[in-house]
């Protein structure tokens, strides 16, 4: 549901709503879509003038769209959709409900590639993964350009022909103006704007220090909230037991902060290649970058022989993975707002 459009059912001021959407807009555009793009110019936008917010607004708001945006991927990622009878609502395409409930609570049938696919990545996990993940001579540099790379596939960026649903409610459309968007990926070779190393702002150190110096008690709720989805594990892969899957989760984590702009030199990169075949990483991008063109195909074609809880709980680390990288990009241009 868009947000503007539960704000109305709940029958709150418009007129309100108009002045704080305009203010917005662009903000929340820019955070979705290409949240590296975020500089001090859009925060002095929001913080002065005439119906300008405070920063500890400012900073409230951000946790709630992001939360959104992230939300938007968790839900879209598994097929669930709005009611059929909701105002504005056009159901189309090949759902992923569909999908889950020919199966129940069995695993996906897997083709022979993904099994053979899923059996490498069990041994990976089980310690075979040593020589390749050697980072003696390594460019640090090139092996976050090689991790980020989603584009071996033709159609890793083109959103699919039949997507969940598409819908968007006339009164919903007043409130974002003229204003339209869309994801683009972060080229490195960019000169409006460079990589976010998170040596020098990162969440724990930086961002939730900020957040709670202006939010008391919301950071903590935050960080909570990253630390359990991307340590939650039943040390299990597609019913295998005793599988240590931190090195699989890690690198869903750190590809999905790369393709949003960030870096950390700490961590080896070749893990995500290492880890994650073309397949996950196009669906991970797809969660985290255009969830609505996410089909029942997608879900089906994963990549490996994941069983549903698998699967939610990649939809899970995809999406709060894009709400800290969100906040990042947006608590270091406040940041570098009040420096000034």
């Amino acid at each position: 549901m868009h947000p503007c459009f539960a704000f109305l059912m709940a029958q709150c001021c418009d007129l309100w709503l108009c002045v704080c959407q305009r203010n917005l807009s662009k903000y929340n555009a820019i955070l979705a879509h290409q949240p590296w793009r975020l500089t001090v110019r859009h925060i002095e936008e929001l913080v002065k003038g005439d119906d300008c917010w405070s920063l500890s607004e400012l900073m409230s708001a951000t946790c709630v769209l992001t939360t959104f945006h992230a939300l938007a991927g968790l839900v879209l990622g598994v097929g669930v959709q709005q009611e059929t009878d909701l105002v504005g609502t056009t159901i189309t395409g090949d759902t992923i409900s569909e999908a889950s409930a020919d199966t129940g609570s069995q695993s996906m049938p897997a083709n022979e590639e993904s099994s053979k696919e899923t059996d490498q990545l069990r041994s990976l996990l089980e310690g075979s993964a040593a020589e390749l993940l050697d980072e003696e001579n390594c460019n640090k540099a090139e092996e976050f350009e090689k991790a980020r790379r989603a584009e071996e596939l033709p159609d890793a960026q083109q959103p699919s022909s039949q997507p969940c649903f598409m819908a968007m409610d006339a009164d919903c459309e007043r409130f974002s103006g003229n204003l339209h968007m869309a994801h683009e990926d972060f080229l490195m070779s960019s000169k409006e704007y460079s990589v976010f190393y998170l040596q020098q702002f990162d969440w724990k150190t930086h961002g939730a220090a900020l957040l709670e110096r202006y939010l008391p008690g919301l950071s903590k709720l935050m960080d909570a909230n990253f630390e359990t989805v991307y340590s939650l594990t039943q040390n299990t892969l597609n019913g295998q037991q005793d599988i240590d899957t931190l090195p699989f989760r890690r690198a869903v984590w750190y590809y999905l902060l790369s393709i949003k702009g960030l870096r950390h030199d700490d961590y080896n990169y070749r893990e995500v290649n290492v880890f994650l075949n073309i397949d996950i990483k196009k669906y991970i991008k797809k969660v985290a970058c255009t969830p609505e063109s996410i089909s029942r195909a997608d879900y089906m074609k994963i990549g490996y022989s994941f069983q549903p809880h698998e699967k939610l709980h990649i939809n899970m680390l995809a999406s709060e993975a894009r709400k800290q990288a969100e906040m990042l990009h947006a608590l270091q241009a406040i940041n570098q707002y009040m420096l000034i």
